[in-house]
């Protein structure tokens, strides 16, 4: 406990304590770990470690860790196996030309393009597509962004409906209303685990057949203090046939939750420059 105490110590202001627990329990031997750190505080770190998060930053890399226990299940959309593996891509396959076919009406088969060498089977996905009365191969990075989006959430999604607690930011930006909606409606009955998402697409209040206590929104009072409340805490009573998507642009009660804006807004100015 002593060398614990040392590196907080040292490394206090620069790492966050988790951080340095952490580090110290992968540095030091299970013998050390099992006398200084007790059972349940070692139960909640377990906790926290198997949390799935999807969270995208804005000129920066996307940060992302999926608890799966398969290379293909991590990288949907190419990669290399072993040879040993390749029942399993057959499976993945199979499942994934049944999600899209079911999604998107103009594709007629999602299929993995094969390539073996040494043992290694390198795959890559490809959509056969109708377009203009003409079929299409395509490759799968070369679809579009909402697309892509949808096979990059699907790993996520799944883990919630196995049991595992998933984080998901900004859900849906890429992805047309009506799919990312559809998506959540199709899931939502089967979830055992959670699902926590953050979105701006807020079509999905009234159309994903979510329930009012699960709707939180980011509050910003005239003292600049921010808070998330649920709409239980915003409103004195819920009901069924309330829609709170039109609540929240309308009502008062959601006033800090909306960007403020400015029928002022002066960018002649600014456009100038641009000349």
């Amino acid at each position: 406990m002593e060398d614990i105490k040392k590196q907080l110590n040292m490394n206090w202001g620069k790492h966050s304590f988790l951080s340095i627990l952490l580090y110290e329990m992968t540095e030091k031997s299970d013998s050390y770990i099992e006398s200084s750190i007790s059972n349940n505080f070692k139960d909640v770190i377990h906790e926290l470690l198997n949390i799935n998060y999807n969270v995208k930053k804005m000129h920066a890399d996307e940060s992302s860790s999926a608890s799966v226990n398969s290379t293909i299940l991590d990288n949907l959309s190419s990669g290399v196996i072993n040879k040993s593996e390749e029942e399993t891509l057959n499976r993945v396959e199979f499942l994934i030309n049944d999600f899209f076919v079911s999604l998107f009406d103009d594709v007629n088969r999602a299929y993995y393009k094969k390539n073996e060498t040494n043992e290694k089977i390198r795959y890559n996905l490809y959509l056969s597509k109708n377009i203009e009365q003409h079929e299409y191969n395509i490759d799968f990075k070369n679809e579009s962004t909402g697309t892509q989006e949808i096979l990059d959430v699907l790993p996520y999604l799944m883990l919630a409906v196995s049991g595992k607690c998933v984080i998901i930011d900004e859900f849906g930006n890429a992805i047309h209303d009506l799919l990312a909606t559809k998506l959540l409606k199709t899931i939502s009955k089967d979830i055992k685990g959670q699902l926590i998402l953050t979105t701006h697409n807020t079509i999905i209040m009234d159309q994903a057949d979510i329930k009012p206590e699960s709707l939180y929104f980011i509050m910003n009072d005239n003292t600049f203090k921010k808070s998330v409340k649920c709409i239980t805490d915003i409103e004195d009573r819920t009901h069924p046939n309330y829609n709170y998507r039109n609540r929240y642009f309308t009502n008062k009660l959601y006033s800090d939750g909306l960007p403020k804006g400015s029928d002022d807004i002066n960018v002649k100015d600014l456009a100038d420059l641009y000349v």
